[in-house]
């Protein structure tokens, strides 16, 4: 954690009446940036992780020095499928000793994993290095055989609020917050944190304790209006927080006062990072810095990517290519918070109809539901959305602030309906759709802005920043070099001669 930091006055909001109008995006945004889950365990990590976040496009700090992202993947992917073949029937566990249902078990997962284009010998090591351990607790320990057809449990639920309520000095103070969970368990009052990552000292994995925590309260401030209809009356407050690795489950202590004191702190360092209005920040971040390239922060994929990269003296020209490119790092950022924040904002803001009328989201019903395709009728025709773009999210349980969405693909067209292809699981099988989306409820589909774009430059931007040769021959010979040499190097301009 970094050094203590003073908490916000107050987080700097769009105004609420404005967002339903057009917008025209130039200049320094008027609102502070609409963090994710990740943005702000960035910056609790450390608030230089958030400035490659923000300005660099790189929000990739907590991936550790060796990417396990595709492994943690698989490992809450698998767990996922599983359970849901038991709630839906599919597997029954009662009928088999221990050591069968884990060779039943293991043969599902090579299926699962051979369709991820893993290959034999990388499952088998995922099975023993992760999937097992886990497996062979929850056979010992009987809950999975406590699962039950039915039962209502949720993967990758999507909370957004942009008005999550943190304590503060006997009030509250309000932030925007959006993220997912892996998974929330309404029979047994549980919400679920997995990771792959090792314990430390005894306690969680680094900071997946706030992570849940994080997700909880986000999902304990929404309004009761905002959350699918069958849960206004969920006792969310009193369910069980829990972190859970292969080996071990961590059960978090949700009346810690850390957890918002560390994200007090992550905002305060996040609207300052990006408002640009105070001009020693930066070097506050880095004096604040939690490594050095003697010490480097082990849970970190920054430090010699990012932090220390080795310097190269080809181009030459380094120090005025840094010097040009700063303020290119702020109208990017600016450009991400135009098209991918405020979207943010009005999605969680503005009422349903109101998003319909700007043609944000549109909505309907799904009237059949195959592993191929689904239809949804909409209800006031095909909007303009639809025109010329066939990548689409759909939510397909709940509401735009708390439900189950899906990345869609267009397949067909017709005068009031939209048939789509969805992606992940256990939203576009029949057997699911009692689970996930009644036929009688209305689904929402809308496109998100591709701010992902602009997070590609800021990426690129700073490669060019850092690239570099050490031989003089080599760099004469590598055009990028040149290039860079004769736009940001020294040079002459000549005057008229007379």
């Amino acid at each position: 954690m970094t050094a203590e930091r003073r908490p916000l006055s107050k987080w700097l909001y769009p105004e609420k009446k404005k967002l339903g109008e057009d917008i025209f995006p130039a200049g320094r945004p008027p609102f502070d940036p609409f963090p994710s889950v990740t943005n702000l365990l960035n910056a609790a990590l450390c608030p230089v992780a958030a400035v490659h976040d923000f300005l660099r496009g790189n929000e990739g700090a907590l991936l550790g020095q060796y990417d396990s992202r595709n492994l943690g993947e698989l490992f809450h992917g698998f767990i996922a499928h599983l359970k849901r073949l038991i709630v839906d029937g599919k597997l029954d566990l009662s009928a088999s000793n221990p050591g069968a249902l884990e060779g039943a078990i293991q043969s599902i997962f090579l299926d699962y994993s051979s369709k991820r284009g893993f290959g034999p010998s990388a499952a088998g090591q995922v099975w023993e290095r992760s999937i097992q351990p886990w497996v062979n607790r929850r056979l010992l320990d009987g809950s999975l055989g406590l699962l039950r057809k039915g039962d209502h449990l949720f993967f990758e639920l999507w909370i957004v609020n942009p008005r999550m309520e943190l304590t503060l000095d006997g009030g509250v103070r309000h932030y925007p917050v959006y993220g997912r969970a892996d998974e929330i368990d309404i029979e047994r009052q549980r919400i679920i944190e997995r990771t792959v990552k090792p314990p430390i000292s005894g306690g969680p994995p680094l900071l997946k304790d706030l992570q849940v925590w994080l997700l909880w309260k986000a999902l304990t401030t929404l309004p009761k209006k905002d959350l699918p209809g069958s849960w206004r009356s969920v006792p969310f407050e009193r369910f069980e927080l829990m972190v859970e690795t292969p080996e071990v489950d961590f059960v978090i202590d949700k009346a810690s006062p850390d957890f918002e004191t560390q994200l007090h702190a992550a905002y305060s360092w996040i609207h300052d990072i990006c408002s640009f209005e105070q001009p020693g920040v930066m070097r506050e971040v880095y004096d604040n810095a939690q490594c050095t390239p003697q010490a480097p922060h082990r849970e970190c994929s920054h430090p010699f990517t990012g932090c220390f990269p080795r310097t190269f003296p080809f181009p030459s020209s380094r120090p005025e290519m840094k010097r040009i490119f700063a303020p290119w790092y702020r109208l990017l950022l600016w450009e991400r918070m135009w098209q991918g924040d405020l979207w943010w904002y009005q999605t969680s803001m503005l009422d349903s109809q109101a998003l319909v009328e700007k043609g944000l989201i549109s909505r309907g019903r799904i009237v059949s539901s195959t592993p191929e395709k689904t239809e949804i009728r909409l209800e006031h025709g095909v909007p303009q959305i639809a025109g010329g773009f066939d990548r689409f999210e759909v939510v397909v349980f709940g509401t735009m602030a708390c439900g189950l969405r899906t990345d869609a693909k267009l397949l067909e067209v017709t005068d009031n309906s939209l048939v789509m292809k969805f992606g992940g699981e256990g939203v576009s099988r029949a057997g699911s759709a009692v689970l996930f989306q009644p036929s009688s409820d209305s689904s929402s589909v809308f496109q998100r802005q591709p701010e992902f774009l602009t997070s590609g430059s800021q990426r690129g931007l700073f490669k060019v920043q850092k690239m570099g040769l050490i031989k003089p021959e080599r760099a004469a010979s590598v055009s990028q070099v040149q290039l860079l040499e004769a736009i940001f190097g020294p040079k002459r301009v000549a005057g008229r001669k007379r």
